[in-house]
């Protein structure tokens, strides 16, 4: 399998503007993630304590957006205008990304 610090990514599923990866980095910890029109959606398996929410990464950019108040709970470098695009794409997903965070954190 290679490096356990290389990320290995599992296509779940993939259409013409997203895909949903499941990525394991370092020893434990599992990054779910969903690409969204060439931004990186994901969170952490150990953010289970946090309410819902996503990190959002591009062009070495990144913010943590709430899915349930889609307010930020900080931004490193994108601008206004990013930042809008970011909440009307998380609010379009709302329920893949949801679906994507309950189902990790099930059971």
């Amino acid at each position: 399998m290679g490096n356990r610090s290389e990320a290995i990514s599992i296509y779940l599923t993939q259409s013409s503007n997203t895909a949903c990866t499941y990525g394991i980095y370092g020893k434990d910890a599992i990054m779910p993630s969903k690409l969204i029109d060439g931004y990186q959606f994901f969170f952490y398996s150990n953010e289970r304590n946090e309410p819902p929410h996503m990190h959002v990464r591009k062009g070495g950019n990144e913010t943590k957006i709430w899915l349930g108040t889609l307010g930020f709970a900080y931004n490193h470098g994108f601008g206004e205008h990013e930042l809008t695009r970011i909440r009307r794409m998380t609010r379009r997903h709302l329920d893949e990304l949801f679906d994507l965070w309950d189902g990790h954190f099930a059971g």
